[in-house]
């Protein structure tokens, strides 16, 4: 699991307290970072940040970053 972000973006700030709050393990990578930035839309599909990557799940935007927790820590996912 990681959470692609970009250093000093408000959304992205509030993604890494999410998954912290959460407790869970998750690689934080900065899309800022020049061996990390190609990776995005190659890879991953998006350039969007912050994203989240679970196995074949990958969240863009805290919105859907904010649903799947909360799905996932309450049970429903």
């Amino acid at each position: 699991m990681f959470l692609l972000v970009r250093s000093k973006e408000k959304e992205s700030l509030e993604a890494i307290q999410l998954v912290r709050r959460k407790g869970l393990e998750v690689e934080i990578l900065d899309a800022g970072d020049p061996s990390v930035a190609p990776y995005l839309v190659q890879e991953i599909g998006t350039a969007v940040t912050p994203t989240l990557v679970v196995g074949n799940y990958v969240l863009p935007g805290l919105n859907l970053i904010r649903e799947f927790l909360e799905s996932k820590i309450s049970g429903g996912g």
